[in-house]
């Protein structure tokens, strides 16, 4: 049976429909695709711009035109389409993204930018993809390096690098108004320039609600609504010749709900030890960039030179209360003492046998979790806890205690970088960036406290012309980090020029990843407040869980080396574009471990071998526009959890037909062959109309999504079996309208 809202939307559909085909019997010349040569050219792989025949790297070009008349509306939908890329929904409030997959569980090795710096949380290096303080309507592109590029951007770039460009302010509106309203969710954005003398100023605000996917495997309903709002100011001030001032400030303010443990191992420790799933409640995400930079170009001593020097400042800010019912003696501090034992760990499966010998005998008696051999104290600890355990009796250390914690954070980074790009030869370029950084994080439960970590990186590479219009692009970077040492990473790329449209490239590059603070410097327990004023068995009203996790020391780089052929062709006015690969990847000393509370021991044990083929492009017919990308992926490795986030066939094909200068219709197909052990395809479909009224530009779409039945991944809530979750409306509409002034 149809419900209110849905018959709403159908009405509405009806309308929306009818009014475009009065146009269809139009047939007047018209270029549907407003395309320049510069959707050619290329900013990421040299932050200048450069023709895609010359990159070092695989790049992948994605502009918001296409990305508008397909519906898509949000970054990580817009990804899909990118060769190589994995997504996995955990939930309905939370993605996860990953350039050849790899590890699930916090994946935190692909940088990702707005306008060539970074947004990645300064602790945790890593973001929440549904809860970007950015969409679709604010950028011009999206380029993704589609591999590593650390020696260009720093560690974190150490699988990929996703750059959100945004739109020139020249070619914004004077005003744009943009609202979407569907089954599960609504969004508007609103945004004008004001325009002066010698400069431009940009403002915006986007608000959003997403009810999410909503219904667990067994059929019960899931919390994972999103909603939130984020504003964007940018500006632009031409101070002297060929010197320029710009500044960017994003603000975002979010709530979401996330379901944890629903989607949990049963056998999982943390069950097993409290017999009690976590209820965690709504969260409130939020976070603040700015950016402040002076770039300039000019001619010295016969030189071209081009520069920028930059500040940029990022602060973070999570709020997530956790209340659950544990059972009183995860709160006894001897349980703590003998948990902090350097020779036992205590696990699930010796939680029968502890508690057994100690109400039957007085004297707890302990098998697997024991990882050295018991010294007398630890004896000593065993008999004390057994004592007591049997004093007591079952009921007091069994009662259930209902509780309030918390997994709080505030982050915050502070950087100042610079680059340079000269050509100190008619034959060569030369470029060089320089970076000081400092970044800060807060976290009682995380960290125990406050910590700090300063770092600097520098790097240069220099691109040579070789006879017959080859290339050879060095690249070379080092970083050093208080806390985890240093790391030198290099790139090696000969490019052979077949003609100006194609090229064929051989790279091969030594990539590291220093670790993050969070796996670095972990202090991780958990502080309970009783609720109703509880009294335990020791007179406590709050207390520790009886477990810390600590990070190890000594934890060293990540590795990364990489051999890659690739081809590449572009057509004059990217009519066409083709960027094919053939790609072997070995990762050493990988940090591959679970970000388990009850298992949290990081080690550089992971290794992982990945070969495969992968390839995206797109070509413009006449009548029409489409695109593909595939991934064929080959994984090697011993490490469960770096097979995680893993799919041997993953792809896309998309396409835009206009049918007159005012009707086009778009459709994506999206997929893998097994993420979590199933397959899953998605259909999209958008039927767009574009005219003019009273000299103003109208945007009307239709918005048609077919969803899998259900989707399957690993989360870090469920390590050992896969998530299943399904979608309370497999068939969603939505309907998008914008007016710019």
């Amino acid at each position: 049976m149809l419900k209110v809202t849905d018959t709403c939307l159908l009405k509405a559909s009806c309308i929306f429909l009818a009014l475009p085909f009065s146009a269809l019997a139009e047939n007047d010349p018209f270029d549907p695709f407003n395309i320049s040569d510069a959707d050619i050219n290329l900013v990421t792989p040299s932050l200048l711009s450069a023709a895609s025949s010359e990159s070092p790297v695989s790049v992948t070009k994605l502009t918001a035109s296409d990305l508008e008349l397909l519906g898509i509306s949000n970054i990580v939908d817009a990804l899909r389409l990118v060769p190589g890329m994995l997504i996995a929904d955990e939930f309905g409030s939370g993605s996860v993204v990953g350039y050849h997959g790899t590890n699930v569980n916090v994946p935190r090795r692909m940088e990702v930018l707005f306008n060539g710096h970074s947004i990645y949380r300064p602790g945790y290096a890593g973001l929440n993809w549904q809860r970007l303080p950015l969409d679709i309507p604010d950028l011009t592109s999206i380029e993704i390096i589609r591999g590593a590029s650390v020696v260009d951007f720093g560690s974190n770039a150490f699988q990929a690098t996703v750059n959100l460009i945004q739109k020139p302010l020249a070619t914004m509106p004077s005003a744009k108004l943009e609202a979407s309203l569907g089954q599960d969710t609504h969004r508007i954005w609103a945004g004008t320039k004001y325009a002066f003398d010698n400069g431009q100023v940009f403002a915006r605000f986007f608000q959003e609600y997403n009810s999410g996917f909503d219904v667990s495997a067994a059929g019960k309903k899931i919390p994972d609504d999103t909603k939130g709002k984020n504003i964007l100011m940018s500006g632009i001030v031409d101070v002297f010749d060929n010197t320029l001032i710009d500044f960017s400030f994003m603000s975002k303010r979010y709530n979401f709900e996330f379901p944890g443990f629903l989607g949990v191992d049963t056998q999982n420790a943390l069950v097993v030890a409290s017999n009690s799933l976590i209820n965690i409640g709504n969260i409130e995400d939020n976070s603040d960039h700015a950016v402040l930079k002076l770039s300039s170009k000019d001619n010295f001593a016969g030189t071209h030179i081009e520069w920028k020097i930059a500040a940029n400042y990022t602060h973070v800010e999570r709020k997530q209360p956790i209340r659950s019912c544990q059972p009183a003696y995860v709160f006894d501090p001897l349980l703590a003492k003998i948990d902090d034992s350097p020779n036992i760990h205590l696990v699930s499966s010796d939680f029968d046998l502890f508690f057994k010998s100690g109400f039957e005998t007085g004297n707890v008696v302990l098998k697997d979790s024991i990882v050295n051999p018991l010294e007398q104290s630890d004896f000593d600890l065993l008999l004390q806890m057994g004592q007591r355990m049997q004093a007591l009796g079952i009921d007091p250390g069994y009662e259930p205690i209902c509780t309030n914690t918390n997994i709080d954070v505030e982050e915050s980074r502070y950087a100042v970088n610079g680059r340079a790009k000269f050509k100190p030869h008619e034959k060569m370029w030369f470029s060089a960036t320089a970076e000081l950084r400092r970044d800060e994080a807060q976290s009682e439960t995380y960290l125990g406290g406050e910590t700090k970590s300063d770092s600097y990186r520098a790097s240069a590479s220099v691109q040579y012309a070789m006879p017959k219009n080859d290339l050879l692009n060095v690249g070379v970077m080092f970083e050093d980090n208080d806390r985890t040492g240093s790391a030198l990473s290099y790139r090696v790329a000969y490019i052979h020029q077949i003609d100006k449209l194609q090229s064929v490239r051989l790279t091969y590059s030594d990539s590291k990843r220093l670790p993050d603070i969070y796996e670095t410097e972990r202090v991780w327990r958990f502080f309970h407040t009783f609720l109703d004023g509880f009294v335990d068995y020791l007179g406590q009203r709050e207390a520790y869980f009886f477990r810390t996790s600590t990070s190890p020391e000594g934890l060293k780089a990540e590795t990364n080396r990489t051999v890659e052929i690739g081809y590449q062709i572009s057509g004059a006015l990217n009519k066409y574009h083709l960027d094919a690969k053939l790609f072997q990847e070995e990762y050493r000393d990988m940090i591959s471990e679970p970000f388990d509370f009850f298992d949290f021991r990081l080690s550089n044990k992971g290794e992982n071998r990945l070969r495969g083929i992968e390839f995206g492009g797109h070509y413009q017919f006449d009548f029409a526009k489409i695109g593909a990308s595939y991934l064929y992926l080959d994984s090697q490795t011993k490490t469960p959890f770096e097979g995680s986030l893993y799919s041997r066939h993953s792809g896309s094909v998309w396409t835009i037909v206009p049918i007159t200068n005012a009707i086009y219709v778009g459709g994506t197909v999206t997929g893998n062959s097994d993420i979590g052990g199933a397959s899953h395809l998605r259909v999209d479909t958008t039927l767009s109309y574009k005219t003019m009224l009273f000299n103003k530009d109208i945007l009307s779409q239709l918005i048609f999504r077919r969803y899998p039945d259900e989707f399957r991944a690993f989360t870090e809530f469920s390590e050992t079996f896969p998530n299943v979750i399904k979608y309370n409306n497999r068939n969603q509409v939505t309907i998008n309208f914008s007016l710019s002034f």
